[in-house]
């Protein structure tokens, strides 16, 4: 039997090729099968026959799903046999299991969900033509769920037994019969075509392996499109996984339309920057502002691209539909003068700020503007008439519909749906990967008529012909305007990769990799990230920006998400926050059996015990752990219990020793939170106010002296870090709780409790009643504290002058941080550039 394997790109060449085959067997006495994956594809191929042939193709005559095929040849040997559809199958199952096998269910709430996984295990066992007594013959020594096999045996026999077949018994039924070589087929001689199901499944593999060796007028043509979805599946590949039945292989030539150029950049801001420096440059050269025209398929661009072009003062009209900017914040729509815009709302008896305000949202043409309006317009003073602010709105409203090439000394911003109204303007498109191509249903890329037409309801339902209507505008426009640019990032916004564009062979991308980024002291983008007059921060922000300005400006002025990662257990941040609470439950709610604790190992036993308790009921409460594996979560359970048991046990030893006397009086204390006070220094950049949380605050109040402690279920900063003012945290703890807590003591230390080790690092003071905790190279004397107070406000000081000064370029502190970084794939900076952080 002849296998036929037609590689090559998915282009309409192919296609042709494919159905000129199908039209000349289907004038000839040898008749002609197209074998299609599913019913979807059915429609299509019909289509397409019937434009070349006058023949009539039938579907289930011409046309074909392998279920309509495998069927259609059981039927021939076994003519009383019927297709049993799922709900029969389900229906059939279930009462067997009911009946016989009860234990397989849970309780009544899982039933359902375990007949569906059931039923889809004893398919899949069957479409690679695996039965019941071929489990027993291959698998009978290694078989431990027997009730599992056997109702496999029952399921199968009562489906013969009333001469009913799953669609997994197509496969199973025709490979046993062609091994046995008792299967007839309803044709002397046929041609196969298998278009768009490669790769082909170990079920239909086999079911080709054995018709060539039992019917050699059987002739399978197998057509093999290598597209960018399929682009690890060579062609080599395709023909070892035919193993030797592929008789003759032919290589069908994509077409060569011209190509149009894509730059490929590592992330979307070297793609902004990219953008930006292009259209300055255009400007130097003479370029009018209304011939440029920018394309963002994904609404994250909108909020950046606006600040650095705001920030290089570059006039544009944002003409985005609505709906697309909702998640963007106000400040990015409205520039740097948001403050002014509310102050002159807040007077409501000047009807010259609304004109003003009115004017200027014409000429930006921006809907989320409107939005805003609207919204305010609404909480203005009962004074004003109701007609006036309608009278108001309706005038506004109409400046939105002035056609947008109209607006002069301006670049238009919008999106590809909208691009086809600027078609006298110069484009670059920036987002062109296929993730940021699939449009949400109410986009109005569809009209309100399309919509709620009901012919078309069910249409517009499906995201792959969303996405075709989409990239036919893409066509459309690369058809008027051939010179576009057009770029994409390898990387997303939340750093996840993006997919290559495939418009097909009438217009044909090409990929070209952009330079790679020059190192942080060759670049200038200071004066293109956003700049602000930020008063108030929380020292997690602080901690991040001194770590690494532009992981600061990705996290807090971005927002972005960090990036998801499969893991088999709980993530970092999840296992840190479980152990503080658990910490703050067990000593704040047992606070007296912890101090008797502290002298007495009996009392200390009995608080060991709590803490299982405490353990298990922050477990049950935790949605976040349900996710994940009971047996792995009782795992880490039982490390958290062993680990806070040595914990107690150390700190013990500490108190009985005397190294450390103060003992826990404060958890969980946070300031700048809420109506409490924040902790307010007077900087270099002026006065910053800081907010955040202490793990637990220890007095002694014999001595009245007071320490912090943080718990760390990582690794700690060294104190050569602490001494240099790279790590904040323990330094503005100790200041916050003497300035906000306990002005009238003194500081005995700070400390990091690590649970991992079981080690404590941080400092303590010389001549306190904690000093002998730590070894003397980790104790400050009174003048060694103020000087490091005296560079925490000089460090607190640049930080805050490099965020309102919009300096974000990557700069990490250490090699460590680069190698773990969330947003890595999106600076591009090289870790290795990093140095390494001294430790003590």
């Amino acid at each position: 039997m002849p296998v036929f394997l037609y590689s090559g790109p998915a282009s309409e060449q192919k296609r042709d090729r494919l159905f000129s085959l199908v039209n000349q067997h289907l004038t000839g006495q040898v008749p002609g099968i197209v074998v299609v994956p599913d019913q979807s594809y059915v429609n299509s191929h019909k289509t397409r026959i019937l434009l070349r042939q006058k023949e009539r193709a039938l579907i289930g005559q011409t046309v074909m799903t392998w279920d309509d095929l495998l069927l259609g040849w059981i039927k021939h040997n076994l003519p009383r046999v019927h297709l049993a559809d799922q709900t029969f199958c389900h229906y059939l199952l279930f009462l067997l299991i009911e009946k016989n096998y009860p234990e397989l269910i849970r309780d009544r709430h899982s039933a359902h969900a375990t007949v569906l996984e059931l039923y889809r295990f004893f398919q899949g066992l069957k479409s690679c033509g695996v039965g019941p007594e071929e489990v027993s013959q291959s698998l009978k020594n290694r078989l431990e769920q027997k009730e599992l096999w056997a109702l496999f045996t029952d399921y199968q026999a009562q489906l013969r037994k009333h001469h009913y077949l799953d669609q997994g018994d197509l496969y199973l039924e025709n490979i046993k019969r062609l091994k046995e070589n008792q299967l007839e087929l309803p044709y002397e001689r046929c041609h196969l075509y298998i278009s768009q199901t490669y790769p082909l499944k170990p079920g239909q593999r086999e079911i080709i392996r054995w018709a060539g060796q039992n019917f050699t007028n059987l002739i399978f043509h197998v057509f093999y499109d290598e597209d960018h979805t399929q682009d690890f599946y060579l062609f080599d590949k395709a023909f070892e996984d035919l193993g030797s039945l592929a008789t003759e292989t032919v290589a069908v030539p994509a077409p060569k339309p011209p190509k149009q150029p894509v730059i490929w950049f590592k992330n979307p801001h070297h793609e902004i920057q990219f953008a930006l420096d292009l259209i300055q440059s255009e400007l130097s050269r003479g370029v009018a502002l209304e011939k440029i025209l920018l394309v963002i398929s994904d609404r994250q661009y909108i909020a950046p691209l606006l600040n650095r072009m705001a920030a290089r003062k570059l006039p544009v009209s944002v003409q985005i539909p609505q709906g697309v900017t909702e998640s963007v914040p106000v400040t990015a729509l409205m520039g740097h003068d948001l403050d002014l815009w509310v102050d002159e709302f807040r007077k409501t008896d000047n009807l010259y700020a609304l004109s003003k305000l009115k004017a200027q949202a014409g000429l930006d043409a921006q809907q989320a503007t409107i939005e805003f309006i609207r919204s305010r317009l609404f909480e203005l003073d009962q004074a004003v008439a109701e007609d006036k602010k309608h009278g108001f709105l309706e005038q506004l409203l109409k400046h939105t519909t002035v056609p947008a090439n109209s607006f002069p000394g301006q670049i238009v911003l919008t999106t590809p749906e909208k691009a086809l109204a600027h078609s006298n303007r110069q484009a670059v498109f920036l987002g062109c990967h296929l993730e940021a191509f699939f449009e949400r249903r109410e986009s109005t890329l569809f009209s309100h008529k399309l919509l709620y037409d009901a012919d078309m309801a069910e249409l517009l339902e499906s995201p792959q012909y969303r996405l075709k209507l989409r990239l036919e505008k893409m066509k459309q426009w690369l058809r008027l305007s051939p010179d576009t640019l057009l770029m994409a990032p390898e990387f997303d916004f939340a750093d996840k990769p993006a997919t290559r564009l495939d418009l097909g062979a009438s217009c044909e991308l090409e990929y070209v990799s952009a330079p790679a980024p020059c190192a942080p002291e060759k670049q200038t983008l200071a004066s293109d990230y956003y700049q602000s007059k930020k008063k108030n921060f929380s020292l997690t922000e602080l901690e991040k920006y001194a770590e690494c300005p532009y992981c600061y400006y990705a996290a807090c002025h971005l927002k972005l998400d960090r990036p998801p990662v499969d893991e088999l257990e709980p993530s970092a941040d999840v296992k840190g926050s479980f152990v503080h609470q658990v910490l703050f439950r067990l000593i704040a709610e047992n606070e007296t059996l912890y101090w008797e604790g502290l002298e007495y190992a009996s009392y200390r036993e009995k608080l060991v015990k709590k803490l299982g308790h405490v353990i298990q009921e922050e477990i049950d409460k935790s949605e976040e752990f349900k996710k994940y594996h009971q047996k792995m979560i009782e795992f880490y359970a039982y490390r958290v219990y062993k680990t806070i048991s040595t914990l107690l046990q150390l700190e013990s030893e500490n108190y009985k020793t005397a190294k450390k006397k103060t003992v826990p009086r404060h958890y969980e204390w946070s300031f700048g939170s809420d109506s409490r006070k924040p902790l307010v220094l007077d900087t270099k950049a002026g006065v910053v106010q800081i907010r955040g949380r202490v793990d637990r605050v220890d007095v002694c109040q014999a001595s009245r002296q007071f320490s912090v402690v943080d718990y760390k279920t990582g690794q700690a900063p060294s104190l050569t870090a602490i001494k240099a003012v790279k790590s904040l945290q323990l330094p503005a703890y100790l200041i916050a709780v003497q300035q906000l807590l306990y002005p009238d003591q003194a500081p005995a230390g700070a400390y990091y409790y690590l649970l991992k080790t079981n080690e404590i690092k941080g400092f303590s003071m010389r001549e306190t009643v904690d000093a002998g905790l730590m070894h003397k190279r980790s104790q400050l004397g009174l003048v060694e504290w103020q000087d490091l107070q005296d560079r925490f406000v000089l460090r607190l000081g640049e930080i805050v002058e490099g965020v309102r000064a919009g300096h974000f370029d990557p700069n990490p502190a250490s090699a460590q941080l680069c190698r773990f970084c969330d947003y890595k794939y999106l600076c591009g900076y090289r870790a290795t550039e990093c140095e390494p952080e001294d430790d003590e």
